[in-house]
């Protein structure tokens, strides 16, 4: 996806991913549970791997594949999505995913929306997202 918060979780990625000295992997595919267990079909995903997807959309679908091919989860391999707007519960399990505060980010926009309308000026604000650790990771001990 060409959008403005596609682009910033996948630069978000890649910076965690290299300040971990980690070899980053990305595919992009459409924001369906069925393109995410397309790919899945395609992978070959060793134990202790873990998926990144870009919405909870893209990770329940990974989840479901990865569970009807016997695949632990998250004893061998880890999911995690991004968005946190309540579908992230209704999983096969409770799925981990970062987490955005729809009531401060609505609060913001309903401000900014006011300002625009009173002439005021209106500038963006950065809203941190909080990571919601549920069933689908877990912490690997320090060798």
């Amino acid at each position: 996806m060409n959008e403005a918060f596609a682009i910033s979780r996948e630069e978000g990625y890649l910076q965690a991913m290299t300040e971990l000295n980690k070899m980053p992997t990305i595919f992009r595919i459409d924001n369906t549970e069925q393109a995410a267990a397309n790919l899945i079909e395609q992978l070959i995903i060793t134990d202790n791997s873990v998926i990144v997807a870009a919405t909870d959309r893209i990770a329940i679908g990974a989840l479901q594949q990865l569970l009807h091919l016997g695949i632990k989860i998250p004893a061998d391999v880890g999911v995690t999505g991004f968005d946190g707007v309540f579908i992230n519960q209704i999983s096969l399990q409770h799925l981990t995913t970062v987490q955005q505060p729809l009531k401060k980010i609505a609060q913001s926009m309903v401000e900014l929306l006011l300002g625009m309308i009173e002439k005021r000026p209106g500038k963006s604000t950065l809203i941190p997202p909080q990571l919601s650790i549920a069933q689908t990771t877990r912490v690997l001990e320090e060798k």
